[in-house]
């Protein structure tokens, strides 16, 4: 397995477990029965996302040195999914720290625990939308229909 495969293949899990942790969130906020456990497994989704976020980072320049020489690969796309990659780790890792104190709070049922959801609550919002936009920006370095390029070809 090269380079650019092991990044492709770990940048997905912390891109997909903060929007399944954010469904497991929701569902823990509006079950009664199974709100403890929903709650748990989302605040176990974050702590993965957070640990994740760090190897899908670090694989990301040794996959830039295989890609770059690519055709139709630019130093400015890989530059905004660079940018975009740095602040969804720093946010991954906010998210992540404050999910494990969150679950700690919850085992020990401390009152601070809902103040506690509440900023990963927030975390988790602004993690899944870093997320999303660099999942974003690496789609845009090698794939021409996500840059509006496979239909040029076809108008003309």
């Amino acid at each position: 397995m090269n380079p650019t495969h092991l990044h492709l293949l770990l940048n997905h899990l912390p891109i997909l477990g903060s929007f399944f942790g954010l469904a497991l969130l929701a569902a823990g906020a509006v079950s009664h029965a199974g709100q403890r456990w929903f709650t748990r497994a989302a605040l176990a989704f974050f702590i993965v996302v957070g640990v994740s976020a760090v190897p899908a980072n670090l694989t990301g320049e040794p996959a830039e040195h295989q890609v770059i020489k690519l055709p139709g690969v630019t130093q400015h796309a890989i530059h905004e999914h660079e940018e975009a990659a740095e602040a969804a780790l720093i946010a991954a890792s906010l998210l992540g720290a404050v999910a494990l104190g969150t679950f700690l709070l919850q085992q020990r049922d401390h009152p601070a625990t809902a103040r506690a959801l509440w900023a990963v609550w927030a975390l988790a919002l602004i993690t899944a939308g870093l997320m999303a936009r660099t999942g974003y920006e690496g789609g845009m370095i090698r794939r021409p229909e996500l840059r509006g390029e496979l239909n040029q070809g076809i108008e003309k």
